[in-house]
């Protein structure tokens, strides 16, 4: 009868929102899921990654008296934590002056020269933001190619 297949449809239409439901929050997981992996591991643990083994070099070339790799390497992360400085400077120079809260530049702005302490806190703040902040990408690219 008619009534039985309105009955039908309707518990056909609650088992497909159930349904949609569980598919659309497995999907939202699963994009916070390799939004976090790539803040914290593909660009937070990397980055402190290639500083340690930048160090552990240095540690070694000093220790066998090899003076010019240990400057050499030296000056590379100097060069990365500067070629950093200047990009952020260009980006604030080009963008409009509310593009970014003038607190964030200036917490990262302190934070460059104390051993890259920047990228962890521009870590932390695009998990709490939800969205990957503009300065990780290029403070995390800076050590890397130098």
């Amino acid at each position: 009868t008619e009534e039985e297949e309105l009955m039908e449809l309707e518990r056909l239409y609650r088992e497909r929102g159930r349904g949609e439901s569980f598919v659309l929050s497995s999907w939202r997981w699963c994009k916070w899921a390799y939004f976090v992996f790539d803040i914290l591991v593909a660009m937070w643990l990397r980055y402190y990654l290639d500083l340690y083994l930048d160090v552990q070099a240095m540690k070694i070339f000093w220790d066998h008296g090899d003076t010019w790799f240990f400057v050499s390497n030296f000056g590379g992360i100097v060069l990365g934590l500067l070629w950093t400085a200047v990009e952020f400077y260009k980006i604030l120079r080009d963008e409009p002056k509310d593009a970014l809260p003038g607190w964030q530049v200036l917490v990262v702005g302190l934070l460059i020269p104390a051993a890259g302490l920047h990228v962890t806190y521009l870590a932390l703040l695009s998990l709490m933001m939800g969205v990957k902040h503009r300065f990780l990408y290029i403070s995390t690219l800076a050590e890397s190619v130098l």
